[in-house]
């Protein structure tokens, strides 16, 4: 699996999660104290909600890290791309309209998707401006 997650370790991963319920729950918990909006001295069940809302959140967002760097390890990086998708040879398009067009193809932030006007495959002919060169 990629980045060395093996699924023993993304098994430990989740395991983990689960100690984190009661704990997310208490800290939530306390959130409401601080705001008076709870006066009880138990965790009320919004909080254990709460708190497994948050764990579903983050496993969630595990599962698209991985496979964000599993289709980064498969591409080989930022000059695997098929820039066909993106735009023709030879055709001169602004930061913004790549940036939009890598985001729609691969569900990628703008940070990450600014990062991939590095590639070999792009000129920079002026300020905001970029060629497709292969």
């Amino acid at each position: 699996m990629a980045g060395g997650l093996t699924t023993e370790r993304l098994q430990s991963i989740y395991t983990k999660y689960n100690s984190y319920v009661p704990r997310l729950a208490l800290i939530l918990e306390v959130m409401k104290w601080g705001e008076h909006t709870s006066k009880s001295q138990y965790i009320n069940s919004d909080s254990i909600f709460g708190a497994i809302a948050l764990i579903e959140y983050f496993r969630k967002q595990v599962n698209r890290i991985i496979a964000t760097i599993a289709d980064n390890t498969n591409r080989g990086g930022h000059n695997q791309i098929d820039w066909n998708y993106i735009m023709k040879q030879g055709e001169v398009l602004s930061t913004g309209a790549i940036v939009e067009k890598l985001q729609n193809q691969f569900n990628i932030c703008e940070r990450t998707a600014k990062s991939y006007l590095k590639s070999d495959a792009l000129k920079r002919i002026d300020h905001g401006e970029y060629c497709r060169m292969k």
